[in-house]
């Protein structure tokens, strides 16, 4: 995965020097939520899930091959995150795909599922 990798439509990676700022998340209810890097209290990553805690939100990330994309996300690389329907999934299995991202309010209501 590399910031010109037009192939894959779900991640965008930062081309300039310096960390991203924000991270632009959509859903595939089309909205767009952005967070700012240095609201963020931790991250997990579990195989086929990145999980995030922003101090308003917790924001999930579930697709495949994710390696690449936890490890940009920790040094603020990743720009966009975009959940893709899995009938679209046809590019190699060592690509990072999303399929779903999901945020919440922290008291747990949810705002967003997809």
């Amino acid at each position: 995965m590399n910031a010109k990798d037009e192939t894959n439509r779900c991640v965008k990676l930062r081309e300039g020097l310096g960390p991203a700022m924000m991270l632009d998340l959509r859903t595939l209810a089309g909205e767009h939520w952005a967070f700012p890097y240095p609201y963020l209290i931790f991250s997990r990553y579990d195989k086929d899930t990145i999980s995030m805690r922003f101090s308003s939100h917790s924001v999930i990330v579930k697709g495949r091959t994710l390696d690449t994309l936890y490890e940009a996300f920790l040094i603020q690389r990743v720009e966009s995150i975009r959940a893709e329907d899995q009938r679209h999934d046809i590019g190699p299995e060592t690509d990072p795909y999303v399929y779903s991202v999901e945020v919440r309010a922290i008291d747990d209501e949810v705002t967003s599922d997809s």
